[in-house]
């Protein structure tokens, strides 16, 4: 069910009154997306889940408030950046990139995709530098396909500031990918540390066959000398590979489940019995 589907179902289930399939709406639908945010910004699995679980308890006690101005994700993603706010400032520890400077309107654009990231660790390398609404940009708008618009009405900031923000981000998170070659991967590639790899020995050229010679070689034993055994060729030993480094290797498209949160299934269980009491 694409966006537009999803909340004219909702408005519908609204005006007849039907809070339970309201409430099963928001959470089949957004409860992935809730719980990035969260996560992204708290950097915490545990506080995350609980801080989407009261998202959406609030959000579904206050149905009767909403009003349709703005979609039903960014409602309940506007919502939790508050709720995580909340959060952070119970921490005494403010968000890292809230009290930047807002950018001018011709901020320029992210790039369309990032690049590098192979691995979960390479994800989570990549985000460590971020603040908690760089991170929360990031994973929302590559993992979970919320445009900039949207993003830019929940985190209460204009079109020009996300897109700077995540160009940001992305420069940060390439940064943060772009290490010199590890011990490992050197040692990997060589025998020793500090011993040269074995150099290719190039194949051995056979020798064109002499001429035969009319005169007979002296041997006391009478007769022609027995012919010489040819030597064995030489072995050839091809040079040890240097294994690419991911963070070297062409630039790829991040895959999306690398940045996508899924929900848990005691997750689920729980905001279930959440929409059971709607």
């Amino acid at each position: 069910m694409d966006a537009p589907s999803i909340e004219l179902e909702l408005r519908r289930a609204l005006a007849q009154g039907d809070r339970r399939r309201a409430a099963s709406l928001l959470v089949e639908h957004y409860a992935a997306d809730v719980l990035a945010c969260c996560r992204a910004m708290l950097r915490d699995r545990t506080l995350a889940e609980d801080l989407a679980q009261d998202t959406f308890g609030r959000a579904i006690a206050g149905l009767a408030e909403f009003r349709g101005e703005s979609s039903p994700r960014t409602w309940l993603l506007s919502i939790a950046r508050n709720g995580c706010l909340d959060v952070m400032r119970r921490r005494r520890a403010s968000p890292i990139d809230e009290a930047e400077a807002e950018p001018d309107e011709h901020a320029a654009p992210a790039p369309a995709a990032i690049d590098q990231l192979l691995r979960r660790e390479d994800v989570e390398r990549a985000l460590a530098p971020l603040g908690e609404t760089e991170r929360a940009l990031v994973v929302l708008h590559y993992g979970h396909g919320v445009g900039y618009v949207e993003l830019a009405q929940a985190f209460a900031l204009r079109e020009g500031a996300v897109r700077m923000r995540m160009s940001r981000a992305v420069d940060k998170m390439r940064e943060a990918l772009a290490e010199p070659e590890t011990y490992e991967t050197f040692a990997a590639a060589r025998p020793a540390l500090g011993a040269p790899a074995a150099a290719a020995v190039p194949p051995r050229i056979p020798e064109a066959p002499a001429a035969p010679s009319r005169a007979r070689a002296f041997w006391p034993f009478g007769g022609s000398k027995p012919p010489v055994p040819a030597a064995p060729p030489v072995p050839v030993v091809p040079r040890a590979p240097v294994p690419a480094s991911p963070r070297a290797a062409a630039a790829i498209t991040a895959p999306v489940s690398l940045l996508r949160e899924l929900v848990s299934p005691a997750l689920h269980a729980r905001l279930t019995a959440l929409v059971a009491t709607a």
